[in-house]
């Protein structure tokens, strides 16, 4: 994004808290308030891979959700492909507003304007999903699903003798003071030990509950019962893999959202609102969790779903194959 926005602008909208009470419907929304789609910063964006392109002549382009990348590789020709998921589509939403910057671009290079600027997805050669379809149910050409780009150990997922329950939340959520004031009405003097990690919050250890901006997640996990998080991209897939019930908080972030509905619809965890999040709430979950062994089950069918899709093995396969047969 702009220098401007992403060192000034975004800290001070974060600290005032604008970020949690801020819907925020979809990725083409995230990129017109990040300044990604304003006509003068994507055509310094487009120029800057022009270059490269020019200077070291690549065979193919691979974009992690970069338009400008798809754009540059069509001008010239070259074969591009993309990361995907749900909630990036066309459909999901769209909003004509955001398109008029990127259009301008668009007609100066010959290329149709387009209603919404994610139809710019649309130009890949094959688009890859790095998830399942159970959870990302996309029905369009060029879809590839890969699983999680990345490696986990395979891990029995059980409750059996866990204790851990741990808590991270994104910006844009609840409010950290709420999180742990919650989270201590749920757990304080219990048999659990509860890890809390966020940015921004005061290094502090309560009894049995451990408070710092961040901990070493893939040691706790294997041992961990629940996994209460904002249902980010990473944070779902962690717990998957490591075959952890999720209680999902997402606040009103578009993708996130999505995240906490299909992992709650599949009955992988449980999707709670702002108000809903409370210690008695939270602690009927986990009780759940432990009493009904639903949530493991679906949980190692989803992820025995991902390993077997082979992540990035799976995406250089399909280049190298897509590649080989001179994909334009």
């Amino acid at each position: 994004m702009p220098e401007i926005i992403g060192k000034h602008f975004f800290p001070i909208v974060e600290k005032m808290g604008i970020t949690k009470n801020k819907t925020v419907k979809s990725f083409e929304e995230v990129l017109f308030l990040t300044g990604n789609i304003k006509y003068k910063y994507f055509k310094y964006k487009l120029q800057i891979v022009q270059n490269i392109i020019n200077e070291y002549k690549p065979d193919l382009i691979y974009s992690e959700f970069c338009l400008a990348a798809i754009l540059s590789a069509k001008i010239n020709k070259i074969p591009v492909f993309c990361s995907y998921s749900f909630p990036v589509q066309p459909l999901f939403y769209k909003d004509g507003r955001f398109s008029k910057d990127v259009n301008k671009i668009l007609k100066e290079n010959e290329i149709k304007n387009v209603d919404s600027v994610l139809e710019i997805f649309q130009l890949a050669d094959i688009k890859f999903v790095p998830s399942i379809y159970e959870l990302e149910p996309i029905n369009e050409p060029n879809i590839i699903y890969t699983g999680t780009f990345k490696h986990y150990e395979n891990i029995e997922s059980s409750n059996r003798n866990k204790k851990i329950i741990l808590a991270y939340m994104g910006n844009g959520s609840i409010s950290k003071s709420k999180l742990v004031n919650t989270l201590k009405e749920a757990f304080l003097n219990s048999g659990y030990i509860v890890y809390i990690a966020g940015k921004g919050l005061k290094k502090q250890n309560i009894d049995n509950l451990f408070i710092d901006t961040h901990f070493n997640f893939q040691e706790l996990f294997p041992k961990t019962l629940a996994f209460i998080n904002h249902g980010g991209q990473n944070s779902i897939m962690d717990a998957i893999m490591y075959g952890i019930p999720q209680i999902i908080c997402p606040g009103k972030i578009f993708e996130r959202k999505y995240n906490a509905e299909a992992i709650s619809k599949i009955n992988a965890g449980v999707c709670l609102s702002e108000k809903d999040f409370s210690g008695k709430k939270i602690n009927e979950l986990i009780n759940l969790f432990i009493s009904n062994n639903v949530y493991i089950d679906n949980i190692n069918k989803l992820k025995n779903k991902l390993i077997k899709l082979n992540g990035l093995n799976k995406i250089l396969e399909e280049i190298n194959y897509k590649d080989n047969r001179h994909c334009t």
